[in-house]
């Protein structure tokens, strides 16, 4: 699929896509896309629409190391237990919340040292 195509996927499942300020686009064609910024030591992924969430996951620790952070941090509107069944992360219930646009959203972490080798 193309990105509109991945877009609309999106779209369609969870919320208005907007590329926040700062976020750049990591799209391959097969396996969907994820939007990320690197703000101080700290990898994170807004945006994401893929069906092969581990691929992804295991592509953003690779550039979490790469880019010198130490912190992964992801959001997502999704069930929490099966993003952590899934992902295998920490909840971060400090970090969640209600964001601008009225929408709760659970905020999850790893650390580089957790990170796959």
């Amino acid at each position: 699929m193309q990105l509109r195509d991945w877009i609309k996927k999106y779209e369609k499942e969870a919320e208005p896509f907007n590329l926040a300020d700062g976020f750049k686009i990591h799209f391959e064609q097969d396996k969907g896309f994820i939007c990320y910024r690197v703000k101080d030591d700290i990898f994170e992924i807004d945006h994401t629409c893929t069906t092969d969430i581990r691929y992804f996951r295991d592509m953003s620790f690779r550039l979490t190391k790469e880019l010198g952070c130490h912190t992964l941090r992801v959001m997502t509107m999704r069930n929490p237990a099966s993003y952590v069944r899934v992902t295998k992360t920490h909840l971060n219930l400090k970090l969640s919340g209600i964001r601008p646009n009225g929408k709760w959203y659970w905020v999850f972490e790893w650390y580089v040292g957790e990170l796959i080798k």
